[in-house]
This record gives C-alpha cells, sequence and structure tokens, in this order.
C-alpha cells in the first residue's frame, strides 16, 4: 500500500464519520423544522419561521455534502496532503513516522473544519432564534452567550484549517519537540 492509498482510506473514513455525525442534527432540524412551521402561530411572533428551519435543515446538508465530497475526492485530498515524489511508493510497512502523523494531522484538520462548520452554523440560526425570541417575548439573553456559543466552532475551525492546510508545520513542531527531550 502507498501513502497515497493509506491518506485515501483514512479521508474516506473521516469522509463516513462527517456523514454520520451530521445525521442527528439533520434528523433533528427537520423535527424542530416541522414544530416550528406548524406552530407559528405563536403570540408575539410576527414573521415566519422559515429562516431558521432553513438553517436547521440546510447547513447539516452541507456537512453531510461535505464528507460525501470527502469521501469521493478522497484520492485528490490523498495526492495534495500525500503527494508521491516520483520514486517508488513507500509501502504501509515501511511508511515513516512524520508520513503518517502528516496524515493523521491532515484527517483531523478536516474533521475540525466540518465539526468548526456545523457548529458555527447551529450557534448562528441559535442565536437568530434567540433574538427574535427577544424581541416577542421580552426575554433578555446576555450577549456573552452569543459569544459563547460561536467561539467553540470558530476555534474549531481555526484549528481544523490550520491543520489541515499546515499539517507540515505542526509536524516540524512536532519533531523539534520530541527532540528536545520534553519527558515531562
Amino acid at each position: 500500500m502507498t501513502g497515497q492509498e493509506v491518506a485515501t482510506l483514512a479521508f474516506r473514513i473521516t469522509g463516513i464519520y462527517v456523514i454520520v455525525e451530521a445525521m442527528q442534527p439533520f434528523i433533528t432540524g427537520i423535527s424542530s423544522g416541522a414544530f416550528l412551521i406548524t406552530d407559528s402561530k405563536v403570540e408575539g411572533l410576527n414573521e415566519s419561521p422559515l429562516l431558521p428551519v432553513l438553517l436547521m435543515i440546510v447547513l447539516p446538508l452541507l456537512v453531510i455534502g461535505g464528507g460525501i465530497a470527502c469521501f469521493v475526492h478522497s484520492r485528490r485530498l490523498a495526492a495534495w496532503t500525500f503527494p508521491d515524489g516520483g520514486g517508488a511508493a513507500p509501502t504501509a510497512n515501511n511508511l515513516t513516522a512524520l508520513e503518517i502523523q502528516g496524515i493523521a494531522f491532515s484527517v483531523l484538520g478536516l474533521w475540525l473544519l466540518c465539526r468548526g462548520a456545523a457548529g458555527l452554523a447551529q450557534g448562528l440560526a441559535g442565536i437568530w432564534v434567540t433574538a427574535h425570541a427577544q424581541e416577542a417575548f421580552g426575554l433578555r439573553v446576555p450577549s456573552r452567550e452569543w459569544l459563547r456559543q460561536l467561539a467553540s466552532p470558530i476555534v474549531m475551525l481555526a484549528l481544523g484549517a490550520y491543520l489541515f492546510f499546515r499539517f507540515e508545520d505542526v509536524i516540524a513542531y512536532w519533531r523539534r519537540w520530541r527532540r528536545t527531550g520534553s519527558d515531562t
């Protein structure tokens, strides 16, 4: 097995995992959306709940689409992440630890990007619903709550992008750190 084949397998497994993970928010979005649409005659709520319903259904669908794309385009992702360098490709039995780490960091980064995008979408939908509930019912939700809802997905997006696009830097740092003899 070449390095690209190992990476292809890792991206396919990640794609399947992302699809399975996004199914629960999608099903929850459908059931919550059905409730909001059928019960849209709430007193004081002047607007249609269509936008939050679309957010609750479409955004998990986008994540599912990302998982499908990861599965379908796994060879391209593997070629980009782990290019074979002209000569004889290494086999899975003699991949170096750094090559395996590169695959792992890249796959983890892609997973974090998908989770961060889903969390950000869910947080934005929650903020939208909360803001309209405040207006309709006079509820008061501190703005710190909004920041709390968005902080984790934003960090996941940033970390995922860094791990996916700059995994070589992470490997170099990891290698330097391990060489310094940090045994603690």
